[in-house]
């Protein structure tokens, strides 16, 4: 393999060598160009996003690590617009791993993007008719976890009513085991939009 070098001071035109190889899907010359400006790059959140960046144009697996340690590296540095970013990025895609999803539910709240919040919770609760989709449930917070829930009855996904029910006496439990004053309007918002998961849901108190 033909091995590239850069002088000192053409970094610059490193980088148009680089896009111009990963123009023509060249993809082991665009590697190469990569690690070798990685020497002038000293944010290890933008060196792992860059990677990511090359391997997803060329439909390299890999790029969902690269981009997940990115992500992370951003929280660490409190950069939360790039971590959502990131986390948004491989949730369109269908390339965010289920426990990750509650990171950025966390992010959300954390940046006090609200709307964002319960659009993604909504998100998931339409996801849950689906095995993957209702996996993401055990990475939730219970606090996330009952959200879904309520969406799941708000927008009457089509899931098993013993699967519903499931995942009440769950909440119920827990919340009990606790003394926590959520269940009172957990409970509350039931009421509303179920009659058949608030009955079922008082029956779990009582016993």
């Amino acid at each position: 393999m033909t091995q590239i070098q850069i002088q000192p001071g053409k970094s610059s035109v490193a980088w148009f060598k680089l896009a111009e190889f990963v123009g023509r899907k060249e993809k082991e010359k665009a590697l190469g160009i990569y690690r070798l400006l990685m020497h002038y790059l000293s944010d290890e959140a933008i060196a792992a996003q860059l990677e990511g960046d090359l391997l997803f144009s060329f439909a390299d697996e890999k790029a969902i690590d690269c981009y997940t340690r990115a992500a992370l590296l951003y929280e660490k540095q409190d950069r939360l617009l790039e971590a959502v970013s990131l986390y948004e990025l491989l949730y369109i895609h269908g390339l965010l791993k289920a426990e990750y999803n509650a990171r950025l539910l966390e992010l959300y709240r954390k940046g006090g993007f609200l709307l964002k919040l319960a659009a993604q919770q909504d998100c998931i609760a339409r996801q849950t008719v689906t095995p993957a989709g209702f996996e993401i449930l055990s990475y939730l917070t219970p606090s996330d976890r009952r959200s879904v829930l309520l969406c799941i009855l708000k927008t009457k996904t089509e899931l098993k009513q013993s699967t519903i029910h499931e995942i009440i006496k769950k909440e119920i439990d827990e919340l009990v085991t606790c003394s926590s004053p959520e269940i009172t309007p957990f409970l509350a918002s039931l009421k509303v939009l179920s009659a058949d998961a608030y009955n079922y849901a008082q029956q779990c108190v009582i016993s």
